[in-house]
């Protein structure tokens, strides 16, 4: 799935989220993982007033009480060094329909609003 079309910021959101499924030895991106990037980038690319609903904060909180934890990845791990972490189906889709999109350049709104579409 090809992301010329995406602006760094939201180039960004998917390293976040592939970071993240790394770090916490998930085995694959899931959704939750991108609106993790979305709030991670959100700091800069989104509009102030979605940041008043949920702070970065307050939803890694969430997510540490909703998922059990898992053992991280170590260094020596292959998942840890491969760049190739797979997406969930909720996620390809997401990534199919961004492609899709009748816009020029697709920036973190394009993604949130796409991520919130599927859900």
């Amino acid at each position: 799935i090809s992301t010329k079309c995406f602006q760094e910021q939201a180039r960004r959101i998917f390293f976040y989220a592939r970071y993240t499924a790394q770090i916490s030895g998930a085995p694959c991106i899931q959704s939750s993982h991108v609106l993790y990037g979305i709030l991670r980038e959100s700091k800069k690319a989104l509009r102030p007033d979605l940041r008043r609903f949920i702070s970065l904060d307050e939803y890694i909180s969430v997510l540490e009480k909703r998922y059990p934890t898992r053992e991280p990845l170590s260094d020596d791990d292959e998942r840890y060094l491969s760049s190739d972490l797979p997406f969930s189906e909720q996620v390809t889709e997401l990534l199919a329909r961004l492609n899709k999109l009748p816009f020029a350049t697709v920036d973190p709104q394009c993604v949130l609003t796409e991520l919130l579409r599927g859900a």
